[in-house]
This record gives structure tokens, C-alpha cells and sequence, in this order.
């Protein structure tokens, strides 16, 4: 397989990880670290949404320039007319191209 292939489904792990575990662990020590310093829950709340949308939109944008297929050179994971998140978890073929294709004899 592809070093760029590799890559490509390593760099979804981190980013699928981060989403779903790191994002929610950086929010709450930042909501202790906020409650600590007696901030009001007007602001917490305010800077938890703010913080939240930031980490989520970098994030995001950092994976999609990433999202390059290594054959077809568009992008891998997500397609025209698509618009589904489950696709990003499960997807090993790219959109466009369709590779890798397995062959008979290969193992998953």
C-alpha cells in the first residue's frame, strides 16, 4: 500500500480521536480552570462556546488539507454529493478513484 495512503488513515484516527475525546478533556479542564479564577457562568459559558467552535473549525480545516487521495489527487474522504460524517469513520476507498481496490487473494 501507499506511504501517503497510511498516512491519510492515520491522520483520520488523530483527527476522530481529537474530536471525540480531546475536544471534550480540553473543556473541561479549561471550565476548572475558569471556575477556579470565580469567573461568572455568563462567561464561562460564552468562552467554553467560543473555544469549542475554534478547536472544532481548525481542526476540521487542518484535516481537510490533508484530504488528498494519493491516486487521483482530489479529495479522499469527502465527495460533491455527500454529505454524511459516517463516511469519514468508515471509508478505506477513495470517492473518486475508488482505490485501493483489493484483489482476490488479499486479506483485510
Amino acid at each position: 500500500m501507499s506511504q501517503e495512503y497510511i498516512t491519510l488513515l492515520k491522520i483520520r484516527k488523530y483527527y476522530v480521536i481529537g474530536i471525540l475525546i480531546g475536544i471534550p478533556i480540553f473543556l473541561l479542564v479549561f471550565f476548572q480552570i475558569m471556575v477556579f479564577f470565580n469567573f461568572g457562568v455568563s462567561v464561562i459559558t460564552l468562552l467554553l462556546i467560543i473555544t469549542c467552535l475554534f478547536l472544532i473549525l481548525f481542526s476540521t480545516l487542518f484535516f481537510l488539507s490533508k484530504d488528498i487521495c494519493p491516486w487521483c489527487k482530489e479529495s479522499f474522504f469527502n465527495g460533491a454529493a455527500s454529505g454524511d460524517g459516517i463516511s469519514l469513520i468508515f471509508r478505506r476507498n477513495c470517492q473518486h478513484c475508488g482505490m485501493p481496490k483489493k484483489g482476490k487473494n488479499q486479506q483485510d
